[in-house]
């Protein structure tokens, strides 16, 4: 490689997301010279508006839709558990584990055959049907009947994930100044007054992608978006990690609680209802969970419940081969790998896969020259929807 450029450095990725991150820990790992670049904040658009499930693909197996990714997510969350654990991959052991299990809830009054169904189907899976002792609070009903089960997904914080990722490699990830875009040229980018050459660029910018894939001639890959608005409620006291399901192949809401700066839990609703949400105003969408949420958890108070709403885009390649998008996903065009997760979890599985690329691409580890970066200013990790969001009683 020609040592001509301001920066050199085996691989550089653009985008510091959770993809972007961990990808990058796992090249350093094996000896790569790596540089991330990050636009914005880390993990700003969507790690950051994650709800911190690591999926283990039981809601797929046990019916809730085909997904091609449940035999590459069965493993996740065991992976992350190592890494929070500090045994083996990212050192997570600094981030913060919100839950060691989610559940999942079936009320009686919308789970139909349901019930009779996961009673014959658990024994395939990760999955353990709970006595009504061991429900969570916020799903104790008293005499009213439902069920409960226990999926084998852990729940983290996701900006504590990414703090602990940034903080392992301080030296070599920095924000791109503001107005400053790249140009590619070859096997070298140009940003600003900087020539970087390198033998791979990665771009794990999640919806940035699409502006960096033009810029590099590979605009023609298929890609999406996918929009959620995410439901916050401030106030609940029962924290809870469930996916509550019905007849639909959805999970009607899937909650997770998350810590506030000032130490209060917030509940964070996806699901269908955030699909749903998508075609309403913040306002509506609060009037229509002021009346569902209820009756999908009638144990809980929400009388002195806060508001709030928050929109994201989920950036996903398209696979064609796929029936339906699930697993990791890149596309190549030489020195160009883009790259997709489409779940949290599978990040581990995503910077597997592109490692077992480069070496089947020969790509050799070579003494990078990163000083020329070292004037950038690191980016800070993003704050969460929650503690920027305009709250309504």
């Amino acid at each position: 490689m020609a040592r001509s450029a301001d920066v050199v450095a085996d691989v550089v990725i653009f985008g510091g997301g959770i993809a972007g991150l961990w990808l990058l820990d796992r090249l350093r790992a094996d000896g790569y010279s790596v540089v991330l670049l990050e636009a914005d904040r880390l993990g700003a658009g969507q790690s950051v508006a994650s709800q911190g499930i690591i999926h283990g693909g039981a809601k797929y197996t046990l019916g809730f839709g085909f997904d091609g990714a449940v035999r590459e997510l069965r493993e996740m969350p065991s992976v992350w558990r190592a890494s929070l654990e500090g045994r083996s991959g990212p050192d997570l052991g600094k981030a913060r584990l919100l839950s060691q299990r989610t559940h999942l809830w079936i009320p009686s009054q919308l789970g139909g055959g349901l019930i009779g169904a996961f009673s014959r189907l658990i024994m395939r899976s990760r999955v353990r049907a709970l006595p009504r002792s061991e429900w969570p609070e916020a799903l104790q009903l008293g005499q009213r009947r439902g069920a409960v089960y226990a999926l084998d997904e852990v729940v983290v914080d996701a900006p504590s994930v990414l703090s602990a990722l940034e903080s392992a490699h301080p030296d070599c990830i920095r924000r791109i100044p503001q107005g400053v875009s790249p140009v590619f040229e070859g096997g070298r980018a140009r940003l600003g007054d900087l020539t970087i050459e390198a033998q791979r660029f990665v771009f794990a910018a999640g919806g940035g992608n699409e502006e960096l894939l033009a810029q590099a001639g590979m605009g023609d890959w298929p890609h999406r978006r996918r929009p959620l608005h995410q439901l916050m409620l401030g106030g609940v006291q029962e924290p809870l990690y469930a996916h509550c399901v019905g007849k639909n192949p959805k999970p009607l809401a899937t909650v997770t609680t998350h810590p506030t700066a000032s130490g209060e839990g917030v509940w964070y609703v996806g699901g269908l209802m955030a699909e749903d949400g998508v075609g309403q105003s913040g306002e509506a969408l609060i009037e229509h969970a002021r009346t569902r949420l209820p009756t999908l958890f009638p144990a809980v108070d929400f009388q002195s419940a806060r508001w709030a709403t928050f929109r994201v885009d989920r950036a996903e390649g398209i696979q064609p081969s796929e029936r339906h998008l699930g697993g990791p996903i890149f596309a190549e065009k030489d020195p160009f790998l883009a790259i997709w997760p489409t779940k949290l979890a599978l990040a581990p599985a995503l910077a597997k896969r592109v490692r077992q690329r480069f070496g089947e691409q020969g790509l050799k580890p070579s003494t990078g020259d990163l000083g020329a970066l070292q004037n950038w200013e690191r980016p800070v990790v993003a704050r969460p929807p929650w503690e920027e969001a305009t709250w309504i009683d």
